[in-house]
């Protein structure tokens, strides 16, 4: 009751609050990048516009301004990056247009505002926010997410969730507010009419002066899908996607794979064009798979990969295209959304109305792109950007005559880290313009590889910790042209700098490497020639210990003429690099690039190294186990396994049989199924794992030594089940019970996860990563032989349990971990840190540091301070451990943190880029007295040097959200654990927590607010719950 009293009074407040505006936010940035210059954002498409007097050419945005590409006098500040802009009129009658701009802002700030061009000036700011109910089933308020603005006729027209809005430039007053059933995706100006598509499948028209409705015409029909999971049927909008307004025609595309021709002045069809073949289907097997709720079917929305997934552009008069499932701008997906149509490029014929080209995109798979007319070759093209690997971009050149592929080429690019990457692209007279959402912006010639990048910047992005600073690389346009030792302290404490050569055209340095043995950094430097092909890499050795350039070398492989006479020189390329034994004995490790063997002191081809011998089926590198520099290797055979050592002749490696082997059945499949673990107790020699059977005759996995191939112990020793065949391991890459050797873990994919020593195979301790307050019982019955083989599954990462500092004074690190405690009395989720000592694994302490939805249970620990991190939904909180104390969160991602000797803390994001954060609290409580409390009524007072948000939490509830200094709460009698959580507005927020306790007399005073709490939260629930759950799995719900 206690719990319910609490969600009810935080939900009246939260419906209540009201904010003073906050547009203007303090420069004080607690955390400061590494890298210099100013980035042009990703995230928000270039325009050509033309804003008078002059000022005209293409737009783009940085960190905090619009800025002229090529003109570095012109800017609009706006202190925030800008997601989407809209030049309009000259409202402020000073010679040039301004600018409407939906900006990057914290949730409570104003994120849409026009701004004077020539001043800067903010002639009008708001927000549009939304009420809703979250994980937690607690009430909170969210700024809505802006689909797209449009201008005409002095009044500025936008979309929001289910609103589309008309704003007078005049008096900045809003002419109408238009609200549909469900989302409104886009719209486009006809005329005297703003007309709209919907997620229900609506073509909706409006009077673009007043908003008046002039009609809705429903354009699909509801498909009926049968859901697998609880075998029955139901009806599924389908969406309406795009629009255009071409040469006085109307056109939209709908879910179900049509085109239509539309009546302007009643919505009616007047052509229709079929774009796919079996779209009953396609469409079947993904709105079977779309998110539900209560077991219900939902539409299509902008969570699904299947969002807007039909586009049109306008090629020339008569021709447009239509790109299908090539993604949206504004999808926002849902983690393991993998249900994806093999993208395609529609060429519509409009004289016609009929298909002129279909061209599938085998190989696309991003989350967003576009493709764009252009000239390949002399010849008319359709370009379209997908993904190649980790940091390159793909461009494929289809013919717009017949669909071939004309061109394929890989673009080196920073922020390219993974598939799921949205991509701008767009036409730039001749040049392209190519945006990585999260990333670089720069300018490609059409011949597919000559590049400018846009702005000027430098990223720091760390290479290796060292125990007294910091390798990192530092990328300059596109490619890494310094790598630097940095000390302690901070962002300009430079030790060493290495700069790229200069002598040869090339691409920076790239396979770096860092050798602890000798000090020295190794890297590939590519030579490129004229045409930007590389034609060799060079050998670059930089030593740390004096800050000198050891080698820079390329290696001549052969030379001589070809048929036609002509003299040739071929150099080695390669990929990777690193040191490797001494062959000659001249006291110089020799260096191994991929698989070639140079000579260590005159960089000069010697062999190749080819693990490899006569009848080797699967191969193991175990190590070098004959202490001769060079790994030995397993060959794991069908029904046996043998060690071979290796044997050098001089620059010449072959392998020789041993006696050391093991047999086993044949029907275990151990040449298929060998995993290796690693070297677990750090003697240089990896272990690795096979099937066995046991003596019951039931399949279980043998750890293997690979210096002598004896059983070192068998790990489900009883049996495995075939049930718990997905059940995982994963090796810690920590030694939990100080015996030299790193654990495992066992479960990755239970709530009920094991520590296994990796000394013995034996169990250490359990944990739960989630509790639902159930008796676990992770049996599975009892193991019986199998017909089939299970694999080893070994996945990394899979640990959550990390070493913090020694809390109780035995010399002992304890050890730590996250909870998602899910607590049935509020159906609601708390992140709990568990704390085990670390010689027994007794718990020392539990600690709610708070409600939150988390999906990650990993923690990073700050080295030099008793301090972790953790996500919780929302931020990156740090939390000190010793004093109990929640300090600060930020808005990134945080994979590894450490201490600067300024206390400032040195922060790595999840692309490896470098920052430095302060951490201290960024308000200080004025008079703060716990105990004075009169009748309930806590005041607060509180003073800092920035302009932002005060939230006050009782037990993680919301209970006050304030722009004021002095406010007063009010508390129900009894404990309450608050936390004062200030927020910055530029991603930091710092906390206070204190315990009140209000004496349980004044408790009558309360009686009548809460009936009237009854009351209201009952109507709410009534009316606001159902539409909140239609919104959280088919889009974004307005408040």
């Amino acid at each position: 009751m206690k719990k319910m009293l609490t969600f009810l009074i935080a939900t009246i407040l939260i419906l209540g609050m009201s904010l003073m505006p906050l547009q203007a936010i303090t420069g004080i940035n607690s955390l400061v990048s590494y890298g210099e210059g100013n980035e042009i954002e990703g995230g928000c498409n270039g325009k050509n516009v033309d804003l008078g007097e002059g000022l005209s050419g293409l737009m783009v945005s940085n960190q905090s301004e619009l800025v002229f590409i090529g003109n570095d006098d012109f800017k609009i500040k706006v202190g925030k990056p800008v997601k989407e802009f809209e030049i309009i009129d000259d409202v402020d009658n000073d010679g040039l247009k301004d600018v409407a701009v939906y900006i990057d802002s914290e949730d409570d700030y104003d994120d849409f505002k026009i701004v004077s061009s020539k001043t800067s000036k903010v002639l009008y700011a708001t927000k549009y926010s939304y009420n809703t109910i979250n994980d937690n089933n607690e009430a909170v308020n969210k700024n809505a997410t802006i689909r797209q603005i449009l201008f005409n006729d002095n009044i500025v027209y936008l979309i929001y969730n289910y609103h589309l809005v008309g704003i007078s430039t005049k008096d900045y007053q809003v002419v109408f507010d238009y609200e549909a059933k469900d989302n409104i995706w886009k719209m486009a100006l006809v005329n005297n009419q703003v007309i709209f598509t919907t997620q229900l499948g609506e073509l909706g028209s409006l009077n673009k002066t007043n908003g008046k409705l002039n009609y809705t015409v429903a354009l699909t029909t509801p498909k009926e899908i049968k859901d697998p999971r609880y075998d029955t049927l139901g009806k599924v909008n389908l969406n309406i996607w795009d629009i255009v307004y071409i040469k006085d025609k109307l056109y939209v595309t709908t879910e179900d794979a049509k085109l239509y021709q539309i009546d302007q002045m009643n919505g009616k069809i007047i052509k229709t064009v079929n774009l796919e073949e079996g779209i009953d289907e396609k469409l079947g097997n993904l709105l079977k798979n779309n998110n539900k709720w209560s077991g219900q079917l939902v539409p299509t929305g902008i969570h699904n990969i299947s969002f807007m997934s039909y586009r049109m552009d306008l090629l020339d008069n008569n021709l447009m295209l239509i790109s299908a499932y090539l993604g949206s701008p504004q999808i926002e997906l849902n983690e393991g959304d993998s249900e994806k149509e093999i993208p395609h490029l529609i060429l519509i014929d409009l004289e016609k109305m009929e298909v002129k080209l279909d061209i599938p995109v085998e190989q696309y798979n991003l989350d967003y792109s576009r493709a764009v007319k252009g000239i390949f070759d002399n010849q008319p093209a359709l370009v379209v950007p997908t993904y190649a690997s980790t940091g390159k971009l793909r461009l494929v050149a289809y013919s717009l005559n017949d669909g071939t592929v004309l061109k394929q080429t890989n673009l080196n690019l920073n922020g390219i880290n993974s598939k799921n990457v949205k991509i701008h692209f767009a036409n730039q007279g001749e040049r392209y313009l190519l945006q990585v959402d999260g990333g670089v912006s720069l300018l490609v010639d059409q011949d597919l590889k000559t590049i400018e990048y846009l702005g000027s910047v430098k990223v720091v992005n760390k290479v290796v910790d060292l125990s007294d600073g910091t390798i990192v690389s530092v990328l300059n346009n596109g490619k890494i042209t310094q790598i630097k030792k940095m000390g302690l302290g901070g962002r300009d404490d430079n030790l060493v700098t290495f700069n790229i050569p200069d002598g040869y055209h090339n691409n920076g340095f790239e396979a770096i490497n860092y050798d602890e043995k000798h000090n020295h950094l190794l890297s590939l430097v590519s030579e490129l020639n004229a045409n930007g092909e590389v034609i060799a890499s060079h050998i670059v050795i930089m030593n740390l210990n004096d800050g000198n350039t050891l080698a820079d070398k390329k290696v001549l492989l052969e030379k001589g003429y070809d048929e036609n006479n002509k003299y040739y020189e071929h150099y080695l390329i390669g990929e990777t690099i690193r040191y490797f034994t001494d062959m000659n004995n001249d006291g110089k490790s020799e260096i191994i690039v991929d698989e070639n063997i140079l000579d260590g002191a005159l960089l000069t081809f010697r062999s190749v190294y080819n693990k490899s011998f006569e009848g080797a089926t699967t191969i193991i590198d175990v190590g070098d186990v004959n202490n001769d520099g060079i790994s030995d290797l397993v060959n794991i055979g069908e029904s046996e396994m043998r060690l071979y050592y290796s044997l050098k002749n001089g620059y010449d490696i072959t392998y020789q049989k041993t006696n050391i082997a093991k047999s086993y059945d044949k029907k275990l499949q151990n040449n298929i199924h060998v995993k290796v673990l690693g070297d677990l107790d750090h003697d240089g020699i990896k272990d690795f794992v096979i099937n066995a059977y046991n003596d019951k005759g039931c399949q279980c996995f043998q750890v293997i030594k690979g210096k002598d191939l004896s059983v070192r112990y068998s790990l489900l020793k009883d049996g495995v089940i075939y049930e718990n065949e997905e059940d995982s391991f994963s090796v810690t890459g920590i030694d939990y019970d100080n015996d030299g050797v790193d654990d495992l873990v066992y479960g990755i994919y239970d709530e009920m996860r094991t520590v296994l020593s990796g000394a013995t195979g034996e169990k250490l301790f359990e944990y739960l990563i989630t509790d639902y307050h159930n008796d676990w019982d992770n049996s599975m019955g009892d193991p019986v032989p199998l017909e089939n083989i299970v694999s080893f599954n070994l996945i990394e990462n899979g640990n959550s349990v990390v070493k913090i500092n020694d809390l109780n004074d035995d010399g002992i690190q304890e050890l730590a971990y996250l909870v998602r405690d899910y607590d049935n009395s509020d159906y609601g989720t708390k992140n709990i840190l568990k704390i085990l000592n670390g010689s027994n694994y007794e718990e020392l302490k539990s600690k709610i540091l708070g409600k939150g939805n988390y999906d990650s249970s990993q923690i990073t620990t700050v080295i030099g301070q008793s301090k972790l991190i953790y996500n919780d939904g929302t931020l990156s909180q740090i939390y000190d451990y010793r004093n109990d104390s929640l300090v600060a969160g930020l808005k990134m991602a945080v994979t590894s943190a450490r201490t600067l000797n300024n206390q400032l803390l040195q922060l790595e994001d999840n692309v490896g880029q470098l920052y430095s954060f302060t951490d201290q609290r960024d308000f200080e409580l004025v008079d703060f007295n716990e105990k004075d409390v009169n009748d309930g009524n806590l005041k607060i007072s509180y003073k800092t040097e920035k302009n932002g948000l005060m939230y006050v939490y009782d037990q993680g509830n919301l209970i006050e959200k304030t722009t004021a200094k002095n406010f007063n709460v009010k508390l129900l009698a009894g404990e309450h654990d608050l936390i004062f959580s200030y927020n910055d507005g530029q991603g930091k927020v710092t906390h206070y927590a204190t315990v009140i306790t209000v004496e349980k007399s004044t408790i009558s005073r309360y009686l009548i607010m809460l009936l009237v709490i009854g009351i209201v939260a009952g109507g709410f629930g009534l009316v606001f719950y159902p539409k909140y759950r239609l919104m959280k799995k088919a889009g974004v719900k307005h408040g």
